[in-house]
């Protein structure tokens, strides 16, 4: 009983997490403000670590299928599927780290078990993810998505599970999330000076995670196609900008100048 155990203790810690009421950035089931305090984080990411490792590799016969210990029977539990889509509902508030896990776990479950799809979507946890993937900070107009570099690159493997079945496929095609999820090539919030989560081979893994979704879903080729296109093009806009205001009189070598010319860098590396 030791992955009911787990599960159980982390609807507890969930529901400590939440406060107030709220009407920013949630799903139906999870009306409300998050706040944590650090030793919960920390609690929080221990009890996901164990869970993912559970869930990573698991025997597809019959009689594992058929365990209560199996992830894709304990995220049908109320108390689990609760808890994935309020991470996702607030994923600032729990970081990307959480969010990380959250995702490896529903990829494995998913790739594992591809039944379990259908439940997934109907459940309202492809929407939290969805609607992740897709939420853009008010002001600045940069994704919500946080600038942690594990949980970036394991974004395209749960994109890629929840189209594994033709409805699936078809709802990741009808929210069309790869315009958002591609932003993070050229902004500022995920690239050098202000970030590092870009850096090394990490870009490559989400061509590689897209390149996958191509292959396995030709229905989402066009969308990531045209996703590409328009990110390079944005790519383009930076550095128009950027030559214009270096051709401004007088010219001032100013700090912001140096750090949209690293930024600049960066985004064609990415691309």
């Amino acid at each position: 009983h030791g992955v009911e155990t787990l599960v159980s203790r982390l609807s507890t810690e969930m529901d400590v997490s939440a406060v107030e009421e709220t009407d920013t950035m949630d799903t139906d089931e999870c009306p409300t403000e998050v706040s944590l305090h650090f030793s919960q984080r920390v609690l929080l990411y221990g009890l996901f670590t164990c869970l993912t490792v559970v869930f990573h590799q698991e025997p597809s016969s019959a009689l594992a299928t058929a365990s209560s210990q199996t992830g894709s029977v304990q995220l049908r539990k109320p108390v689990l599927t609760k808890s994935v889509k309020k991470v996702m509902a607030h994923v600032v508030a729990y970081g990307g780290h959480i969010a990380y896990l959250v995702s490896t776990l529903l990829s494995d479950v998913m790739n594992n078990d591809p039944q379990i799809v259908r439940y997934v979507h109907s459940s309202g946890i492809a929407q939290a993810v969805l609607g992740m993937l897709m939420a853009v900070d008010g002001d600045s107009g940069n994704p919500l998505i946080p600038p942690v570099g594990d949980l970036i690159t394991a974004l395209p493997n749960v994109l890629a599970a929840l189209a594994l079945t033709e409805d699936g496929a078809q709802a990741v095609f009808d929210a069309n999330p790869f315009p958002a999820l591609l932003k993070i090539y050229h902004r500022g919030k995920y690239a050098m000076p202000e970030n590092r989560c870009l850096l090394n081979d990490n870009t490559s893994f989400i061509g590689t995670g897209l390149e996958e979704i191509i292959r396995h879903t030709e229905k989402l080729k066009p969308l990531i196609i045209e996703a590409i296109v328009a990110s390079l093009n944005e790519i383009k806009e930076h550095a128009e900008s950027l030559s214009a205001r270096e051709k401004e009189v007088p010219y001032q070598e100013t700090d912001s100048l140096m750090n949209a010319r690293s930024a600049l860098i960066q985004y064609i590396l990415n691309a």
